[in-house]
């Protein structure tokens, strides 16, 4: 067995499963590339869509980088992806919370001041890790990989639908992107 297998969780309440082998609501073991189907670990789906163009374009590209994370697992090119993922990250941070953070603000959403102290947490949590990283510890890409799923399950997915959900019940989604 390798030591770089990461466990995660599916859930039947947001749909989504990590992989091929996972079950709802039951520990799922992804094993190395050699191991597993070349799968994506997530993919991305319409129901994560909040209706605004560039803020799901922007989640579609943290999709992918989460997969691209996810492949290096193993491979010679773990440690080249590590720098690469944190600058994405930190980029990611400051443009797309703007983003998102002007979009509830013009919307009025009333969760906007909770929503922004996670998006601080998270910006907070990618400057430890990028901090770690230039002190020459080591930073797992397994380590890496579980800080963005658990992002993804946790904000991606619970925090941005509850605005969408919110937009809906306000009758005020986006017209959608043609």
């Amino acid at each position: 067995m390798s030591p770089s297998r990461f466990f995660t969780w599916a859930s039947p309440s947001n749909g989504i499963t990590f992989g091929p082998a996972c079950a709802f609501w039951a520990p799922c073991i992804l094993s190395s590339k050699a191991e597993r189907n070349p799968v994506p670990l997530i993919e991305w789906s319409d129901r994560f869509a909040t209706g605004y163009k560039t803020i799901d374009a922007q989640h579609r590209e943290f999709f992918r980088r989460l997969n691209a994370l996810h492949d290096a697992l193993e491979q010679p090119t773990e440690k080249e992806i590590v720098p690469k993922t944190l600058a994405f990250l930190a980029s990611y941070a400051r443009i797309h919370f703007h983003e998102e953070e002007k979009q509830m603000r013009a919307a009025g959403y009333p969760g906007l001041d909770a929503h922004q102290a996670l998006h601080t947490d998270f910006a907070e949590r990618v400057q430890r890790f990028t901090d770690m990283h230039t002190e020459g510890l080591i930073i797992l890409t397994t380590e890496l990989t579980l800080f963005i799923a658990d992002w993804v399950t946790h904000h991606i997915i619970e925090q941005d639908t509850r605005f969408t959900e919110w937009l809906k019940d306000q009758d005020r989604l986006p017209e959608p992107a043609p």
